[in-house]
């Protein structure tokens, strides 16, 4: 199965339009795969942290990664795999 990853330097543009404070930033990289400049998700990553639970930032997280891998999407295909991606995980959550 592929992996969905995003260019650093534009997902850290989206979080700050998504006014994802750094803490949260910098927890939510720590969870995720980087290397040559791209943040992958990995297959499974849940909040162990006890500081950090305000819901609103990890769901902005999310969401500023997701919006983000949907506009990288290079072709209808991707797009949509990454759509999938996007509502598995919101099955997962519910």
């Amino acid at each position: 199965m592929k992996q969905i990853s995003v260019p650093t330097t534009g997902l850290r543009e989206d979080f700050n339009n998504w006014r994802v404070p750094a803490d949260y930033v910098d927890a939510f990289l720590g969870k995720c795969d980087g290397r040559d400049g791209c943040v992958t998700l990995r297959p499974f990553a849940f909040n162990d942290t006890e500081h950090l639970t305000n819901q609103r930032h990890w769901l902005a997280a999310n969401a500023a990664f997701r919006c983000r891998a949907c506009r990288e999407a290079e072709t209808d295909c991707e797009q949509a795999e990454t759509l999938a991606s996007v509502r598995a995980v919101l099955n997962l959550a519910l």
